[in-house]
């Protein structure tokens, strides 16, 4: 029953919630977190993300990463990577629509080490264990399609995507995610 109270408590207190959009800038923006190791069963990392545009989500992604991350730094990149891929495709389809996209779209990343592997040539330790198929990150930084930002843990909001949060913190990013 505490299952079905939460899911009529959610639903009653969202209901006028909605997406706005406002014509402003039409340059994409997107934030990407990741829970390292959240699920108990088998050590996978959860990847979240969300694309603005026009001060609105278009795009977002909360899901169970594929592979098993040896670390917070790996699992974050992965889920940048992730990100990365629908931020190509953002502005791809901004692109066709004759949108001009003449600086890089902003990525906003908690994890310094994995901005770190991102912008830096060669191989390092925490990188060796990285895949190849997620270094499209490195290519799109290289491309100036994405630039990789710094943002505070408590101002991401690709964290409400990732993990359960206490309710102040929830309330704080859910506001933030949809410009209410």
């Amino acid at each position: 029953m505490d299952a079905l109270d939460r899911l009529i408590h959610y639903v009653v207190n969202t209901s006028t919630v909605r997406i706005q959009y406002r014509r402003t800038d039409t340059m994409p923006e997107a934030y990407v977190d990741a829970s390292f190791a959240q699920c108990k069963e088998t050590g996978k990392s959860v990847s979240g993300h969300v694309v603005n545009l026009a001060d609105g989500p278009v795009v977002w992604s909360s899901h169970r990463q594929k592979v098993v991350a040896n670390s917070t730094t790996e699992s974050e990149y992965i889920a940048c990577s992730e990100c990365v891929r629908d931020v190509i495709y953002v502005r791809e389809l901004l692109t066709e629509f004759g949108v001009n996209l003449d600086r890089p779209v902003n990525i906003n990343e908690d994890n310094q080490p994995a901005i770190a592997i991102a912008t830096k040539e060669g191989l390092s330790k925490k990188s060796r264990s990285i895949r190849v198929s997620y270094h499209n990150v490195r290519y799109s930084i290289r491309a100036k399609e994405v630039r990789l930002i710094k943002v505070a843990s408590e101002d991401n909001v690709a964290d409400i995507l990732t993990k359960p949060l206490a309710n102040h913190p929830h309330k704080r990013l859910f506001v933030k995610m949809f410009q209410t």
